[in-house]
């Protein structure tokens, strides 16, 4: 009887440790394809887009402050 007991202990016991590492290797590839993903989907502004973007604010900067400059005069 107390063999029989020992084996079913030794069974938990193996189960547990075979949950609890199946569950972190999900855990962990669910975590990494999150982060993939995140970065993946993150624009790339290429150095003209950033040009252009500037050239923009600039231009609209110009409409609207020097345009309300002469406004108050």
């Amino acid at each position: 009887m107390e063999a029989v007991m020992r084996s079913n202990i030794t069974r938990l016991f193996t189960g547990m440790a075979i949950a609890i590492g199946l569950s972190t290797v999900s855990v962990s590839a669910i975590g990494g394809a999150v982060a993939q993903s995140t970065v993946e989907r993150a624009p790339v502004i290429a150095p003209e887009g950033a040009a252009k973007i500037t050239r923009d604010r600039q231009q609209l900067q110009g409409y609207f402050l020097d345009g309300s400059r002469e406004r108050l005069r």
